[in-house]
C-alpha cells in the first residue's frame, strides 16, 4: 500500500498521468477488494513508516496504525482519482442553449459530490478534511458559474437588474454552503492541533 502511494506520487513529480493513475487505481482496488475490515487486524505501528526522504509524495500520518492507515491511503488516492471527473464538471460553461447546459453540469456536480462522498467513506480525518475542501471548491465554482452564465439574447433593460438579482438569488445558497465547509474544516484543523 505504501509503495503504491509512493509511486503514484513519483509519477506525478514527472507528469506520467497513466502511470500514477495506475497506482492510485491498484492502492483504491486493493483496499476495496479486501472488504471494510483491510488491515483491521493490523498491530499498531505494523505498517510501513514513512515515505522516502525527498519524493515529495510523502504519505500523511505514517505512525498510524496498519488498518487506519491503509484506509486513509486507500480514500487518498480514490480523491485523486476524481480530478479528471472535477475537471470535466468545472469545463461545463453555462452559456446558450442555457438549460441544457445547466442541467449538464447539475449532473456532474451531483456526480462530483457523490465521488467525493464515496472516496472518503471510513477514511480517517485527512482524507475527509480534504473531501470537504473539494466539496466546498465545487460548490463556490457552481455559484461562480451562475453569476458568470451567459445572459439571454434580447433581454430587454427592463429586466436585466431584475435577472441579475434572480442570478444572485440563485448562487448564493453555494457560496453559503462552501463557506460552512470551509468554516467546518477550520475548527476541525484548529481542534486538531490544540
Amino acid at each position: 500500500t505504501e509503495a503504491r502511494w509512493r509511486l503514484a506520487g513519483h509519477a506525478r513529480e514527472r507528469g506520467r498521468v497513466r502511470d500514477e493513475t495506475r497506482w492510485l487505481q491498484a492502492l483504491r482496488d486493493a483496499v476495496r477488494d479486501a472488504g471494510p475490515d483491510a488491515g483491521r487486524d493490523a498491530a499498531p505501528g505494523a505498517g510501513p513508516g514513512p515515505a522516502a526522504a525527498g519524493s515529495g509524495a510523502a504519505a500523511p500520518d505514517a505512525g498510524r496504525p496498519g488498518g487506519a492507515r491503509v484506509r486513509e491511503l486507500a480514500a487518498l488516492a480514490a480523491l485523486r482519482l476524481t480530478e479528471p471527473q472535477a475537471a470535466a464538471y468545472r469545463q461545463v460553461a453555462l452559456k446558450e442553449p442555457l438549460a441544457r447546459n445547466l442541467a449538464l453540469k447539475q449532473k456532474r456536480f451531483d456526480a462530483l459530490l457523490a465521488a467525493y462522498g464515496e472516496a472518503v467513506d471510513g477514511a480517517g480525518a485527512e482524507a475527509t478534511s480534504a473531501a470537504r475542501y473539494l466539496t466546498a471548491e465545487a460548490y463556490r465554482e457552481f455559484g461562480r458559474a451562475v453569476l458568470a452564465s451567459e445572459r439571454p439574447h434580447g433581454l430587454p433593460r427592463s429586466q436585466r437588474a431584475t435577472y441579475e438579482t434572480a442570478l444572485q438569488q440563485q448562487a448564493q445558497p453555494s457560496a453559503d454552503k462552501a463557506g460552512e465547509l470551509h468554516a467546518a474544516n477550520a475548527q476541525l484543523a484548529a481542534q486538531g492541533s490544540s
